[in-house]
């Protein structure tokens, strides 16, 4: 989704968040969270799926109110300007 609306330009002006950055951290993030489980410490990859379910429940709701606004089908492309 930030590509299409041109944020990842955006992000990598400001401050250098580049997508390759929120990319490699969250690689780094879940291989660390993988380790603390090989470890015996479940909760940070309890987090990590949990932030993970929590941005999947809010993006399908985001869809459904978006189809339900705009009265079409969510794959059948970008409604009609007048």
């Amino acid at each position: 989704m930030l590509t299409p609306y041109g944020m990842t330009v955006a992000l990598a002006d400001w401050g250098g968040a580049g997508l390759l950055v929120m990319v490699m951290n969250a690689g780094n993030a879940v291989a660390g969270a993988t380790m603390e489980l090989l470890a015996g410490n479940a909760m940070p990859i309890l987090i990590v799926f949990g932030l993970f379910a929590t941005l999947t429940i809010i993006g399908v709701a985001t869809g459904l109110v978006y189809s339900t606004i705009v009265k079409k089908p969510l794959g059948s492309g970008a409604p009609k300007s007048v």
